[in-house]
């Protein structure tokens, strides 16, 4: 009997042990306000911004670089999880930057809203996105189409566009945008953001600017919808992001947030979560449940070395 018990005890034992990392992780859920809402969760660098405080959004994190989203009637709101990387160096000393990605992207109301991989570099400023999916809106408007490009067996729109006096990581500011826009617009598979860079390069578009962010995200203007990204792997040169992570390079403090439109308001405390879980590491359940498990496991052995003994 207490050699099935201790058996069954240590069956249980390896199957928490084995819990997938998603489930060793309380979800948080953060709600807009006007402005920027952003910190850490597994490894990656999250953020939601939303121009109106009384916009109807929220962002429910869910894993390692995973989240679900929702925006009801939002003017701009931005969802993003990724990778902050600090503009310490250029793309190139990075090695390959690639994303594989699920995604669920519904857009329930007006026409604009993206599912794209966005960053910036800095010296020079710029913003740029690899858009995947959108709606009825094709971003950004046909303004300064490049050509054509294929990457990863998929060709894509490429345009460039001047910002003049816009919002930006450095204030506000005059910058270039880049754009490539998938032509069969998908929500899965996988990006290699490295091979986008060096075909805009080879176009004559300038990529010599420290990489500052990449992150995988989900945009939103005069619209209404959700997603949910379910899966999200995020790989720069020998690096996984995720929790067990070292980091690519040191990241200095962030600096403000863009918007699309307007510049951001103040960024109000970051959200903390829940008691008994989040990103600080394994829920209190289960700590509880394998202590227990390793105590009643070592009880029953020492009361079998006993019992022989007598």
């Amino acid at each position: 009997m207490t050699r099935k018990l201790c058996q069954t005890l240590a069956a249980l034992l390896l199957f928490m042990l084995a819990l997938p990392a998603s489930a060793a992780f309380e979800p948080v859920t953060i709600t807009g306000t006007a402005g920027a809402r952003r910190s850490s969760f597994n490894g990656f660098d999250y953020e939601l911004w939303t121009q109106r405080r009384d916009d109807d959004v929220s962002m429910t994190l869910t894993g390692a670089g995973t989240y679900e989203c929702h925006w009801n009637d939002a003017y701009n709101v931005l969802f993003r999880m990724g990778k902050r990387l600090g503009s310490v160096k250029p793309y190139e000393d990075y090695g390959d930057i690639v994303l594989e990605y699920g995604a669920e992207h519904t857009i329930t109301g007006g026409d604009v809203s993206y599912l794209c991989v966005y960053g910036w570099t800095q010296n020079p400023l710029i913003e740029f996105y690899v858009v995947e999916n959108y709606g009825r809106y094709k971003p950004p408007g046909g303004k300064g189409f490049q050509g054509q490009i294929e990457v990863d067996g998929g060709l894509y729109d490429v345009y460039a566009d001047t910002r003049v006096e816009q919002p930006s990581i450095e204030g506000t500011k005059t910058f270039q945008q880049y754009f490539s826009v998938r032509v069969d617009r998908r929500t899965e598979g996988t990006i290699s953001l490295t091979e986008h860079f060096k075909a805009w390069e080879a176009m004559g578009l300038d990529m010599g600017g420290n990489l500052y962010e990449v992150a995988l995200c989900i945009e939103g203007f005069h619209s209404s919808g959700s997603a949910n990204i379910y899966n999200h792997i995020l790989t720069i040169g020998d690096t996984e992001v995720g929790p067990d992570e070292t980091p690519p390079s040191p990241s200095p403090q962030p600096a403000p947030s863009p918007s699309p439109a307007e510049e951001p308001s103040p960024s109000p405390d970051n959200p903390s979560p829940p008691p008994g879980g989040g990103e600080s590491g394994f829920p209190v359940w289960l700590v509880i449940g394998v202590s227990a498990v390793l105590g009643l496991a070592i009880g029953l052995a020492v009361m079998k070395i006993m019992t022989k003994k007598r």
